[in-house]
């Protein structure tokens, strides 16, 4: 009888484990399911758009002066030095690179940061290139796709 009642506690301590409302049971190391192991993540930058008054029809198009969202994932922002200097570069098409200015990068996360853009940098394409020392060697990430300056 008592190796009933164990059995019938057993079955129900699974049960509300498996709804998340109880601990696992100690002495259950045969169903155990393992931890999945979670999938490493690439860095990449995943979007860049004009935060207020773009055009949701052509995002990339981007006017100079304007706050500018960046959103990434895998990498944290690091300048070298621990500043936010020479951090986010747009790289024109001879491949030199104008650095955003440290002081107009806010509103930095895990994920995304906002900054504003070169008021007189020529029109044109730009390649956005992220170059972070998160982890404490240099990482380089670009966006896959040219925004326009106007």
């Amino acid at each position: 009888m008592i190796d009933e009642v164990n059995k019938y506690l057993h079955q129900l301590q699974k049960t509300l484990s498996r709804a998340g409302l109880g601990s696992k049971p100690s002495y259950d190391s045969d169903d155990e399911e393992e931890e999945p192991t979670p999938e490493p993540v690439t860095p990449a930058i995943t979007a860049v758009y004009q935060k207020e008054g773009g055009d949701p029809e052509n995002p990339h198009r981007i006017e100079r002066g304007e706050q500018t969202g960046v959103n990434y994932k895998g990498f944290t922002l690091k300048g070298q030095d621990g500043t936010l200097e020479h951090v986010i570069g747009l790289v024109n098409d001879q491949d030199y690179i104008e650095w955003i200015n440290p002081e107009t990068i806010s509103n930095v996360t895990e994920t995304s940061c906002e900054f504003t853009m070169v008021p007189d940098l020529t029109e044109g394409q730009y390649k956005v290139r992220i170059e972070t020392y998160d982890g404490g060697s240099p990482l380089v990430v670009e966006y896959p796709e040219p925004i326009t300056l106007w």
